[in-house]
């Protein structure tokens, strides 16, 4: 039996365009189950030993880029420690991944103040028409397994109606951030391809920046190598 996982994360807000969190990113994480990923996980695991890792934490790329949460009391070298593990067992896991990632004024409906159905409808749209687009590959697995954590609802309403349109015998389970590092993984690429695209419009914040050491860095060391993990059939 040939099993589909599809780990979903997000960031970003629908209540409304705010120019803290301007951007938002949906990604979905691919595995298919057959390929094991136990000698990434062990390796992961055993480098974090050697790091300022809390056992029993997630690992979430954002408060570790802003110094944050878990990560408040860090060094910049203890939190770069664990970034580059996390992103080392993704490169080295058997996956793939799309992203989609919104300028939030972009989609900004300026008749009521608020982007919330805007930008609902377009990732519906675009997540849609992504599935559709690879029917016969997701549809060449006997089941398909979507990971979320429930964060936003209007994610869950997406998911319920472009996955139980399209796909046959979707099992949806709710995923503790902490229990997978799939799900990790793809909270790293989510804030990745948000970083992508705010490198390209000058965005990127004074933690941001100063957390890849030089200019050069964030797209070299990761953003150029993260392309190869892209969904293509």
């Amino acid at each position: 039996m040939s099993t589909l996982s599809i780990f979903v994360d997000e960031t970003g807000s629908f209540k409304g365009f705010d120019p803290n969190a301007a951007y938002y990113g949906l990604t979905l994480l691919f595995h298919n189950q057959n390929d094991s990923i136990k000698p990434e996980l062990d390796k992961l695991e055993e480098t974090l030993k050697h790091t300022a890792y809390k056992p029993g934490t997630a690992l979430h790329a954002m408060p570790m880029i802003r110094r944050e949460d878990d990560w408040a009391e860090q060094t910049i070298d203890e939190r770069r420690q664990q970034f580059s593990r996390l992103f080392a067992f993704l490169r080295r896991c058997p996956v793939t991944y799309q992203s989609f990632v919104l300028r939030q004024r972009e989609v900004l409906d300026t008749n009521n103040g608020t982007n919330e159905f805007s930008l609902l409808k377009k990732l519906t749209r675009e997540v849609s028409l992504f599935i559709q687009e690879n029917l016969e590959y997701f549809t060449s697995f006997d089941e398909v397994i979507a990971y979320y954590d429930n964060g936003q609802t209007e994610i869950s309403r997406i998911l319920t109606t472009v996955f139980t349109t399209l796909l046959f015998d979707v099992d949806f389970r709710p995923a503790v951030p902490t229990d997978y590092r799939l799900f990790q993984a793809a909270d790293m690429i989510c804030a990745l391809e948000i970083l992508r695209l705010k490198q390209a419009d000058k965005a990127l914040s004074g933690s941001e920046s100063s957390f890849f050491y030089k200019p050069q860095e964030l797209k070299k060391n990761y953003l150029m190598p993260l392309l190869k993990k892209r969904f293509a059939v």
